[in-house]
């Protein structure tokens, strides 16, 4: 009955990401930036994207909110997932020449979970 507990926990349905990109990103680049997060979220099989939206302008960055669910069966795949899709958004901003601000933030803002 704890391991079906654990496993229902750990279907997380709404997780949200806020991360900060560099003001010196210009427009072309801020166009591209939710599709290449987008392309990252896609490449872990066990997360889905949801939406990626400019959220906030400060004056030395852009915050975008990220939105993608989980279907991982333990709470620590859920993390070690998380944790890829940060190294891989690192990755892929720098391939794509986008300045990224630290730090960024991972938030629980709305999680729900599902029954098995």
């Amino acid at each position: 009955m704890l391991m079906r507990l654990d496993e229902s926990l750990a279907r997380i349905h709404c997780y949200e990401i806020t991360i900060g990109d560099s003001c010196s990103t210009d427009s072309e680049q801020l166009v591209r930036v939710p599709d290449l997060r987008r392309s990252a979220v896609n490449d872990d099989l066990h997360l889905h994207y949801f939406d990626c939206r400019l959220l906030k302008i400060f004056s030395c960055r852009y915050v975008y909110d990220l939105k993608i669910s989980s279907l991982h069966r333990m709470q620590y795949d859920f993390g070690d997932s998380v944790l890829r899709l940060q190294q891989l958004f690192i990755q892929v901003l720098t391939e794509n020449n986008i300045e990224f601000r630290f730090p960024s933030q991972a938030l629980f803002v709305e999680s729900f979970y599902s029954e098995l």
